[in-house]
Parts: structure tokens; sequence; C-alpha cells
């Protein structure tokens, strides 16, 4: 193969997986902004932790979508706003403020990527000291 053509594969492939990394984020925030546990559902690793206002809420992929479930029933959902995202190497990150009709929450989701897709390891929501 020439170098043109290796650096050709190596820009694509590079700019699939940048593509995915964004195609999760843009999913989570979408389901944060519905309140919606079934979109996040999708997005959540086998072995996802949710932890909300500092207290262990679901570990594992079912609980946790059990967890967020619960959390949307009890806090009616307004809207979220995306605040930081990032990604580096097999990792990534969503920060974002979730408003809900009990206040605002900050909303940590950590990324890893796994078999070429990003999937949620761990999602942390605290409430915001307003």
């Amino acid at each position: 193969m020439t170098r043109r053509i290796v650096l050709f594969i190596a820009a694509f492939l590079l700019a699939a997986s940048v593509a995915r990394g964004q195609d999760a984020a843009k999913g989570i925030v979408e389901a944060f902004r519905k309140g919606n546990s079934v979109e996040l559902n999708a997005l959540l690793d086998d072995k996802v932790s949710i932890v909300i206002d500092s207290k262990t809420a679901g570990s594992g992929k079912r609980a946790g979508q059990e967890a967020l479930a619960d959390f949307f029933r009890l806090h009616q959902v307004q809207g979220f706003d995306l605040n930081h995202e990032g990604r580096r190497d097999e990792s990534g990150f969503v920060v974002g403020t979730l408003r809900t009709a009990q206040g605002s929450y900050r909303v940590h989701c950590f990324l890893k990527k796994e078999k070429g897709n990003y999937f949620i390891h761990q999602i942390r929501i605290n409430k915001n000291n307003d």
C-alpha cells in the first residue's frame, strides 16, 4: 500500500471513531432531555454504575435502567443542557445540567469504548446547590 492510502484509511477510521463518540453524546443528551430511561438503556454498558446524590442507585444494566426510570418518575424533566463533552483514546465523558420541576442536577456520564462503540459505564446525578 502506498503511504497515501494508509493515511487515508487511518483518517477514515479516526473520523468513524469520533463520529461514534459524538453519536453516543448526542444520544445521551436527547435521552436526558426527554427523561427517557429506555433510550439511555441502549447506551449503558453491562457493568454500569448509577450514583444519585452520592448514593449508588443501581449497578448493572437492568438495575441502572430501573434506577433512572425511578429518578425520572420522581423528577419531571424540563430540559437538559450539555456543558462539556470529550473523548480520549478509549474513554469519554458528557457533563450537563438536568432541569427538573424539583430543581437542577449536575449529570456526569463516563464512557468507555468497547467493540468500536462508546457505552456509559457510570452516571452520576447530583443536585445543584442553587
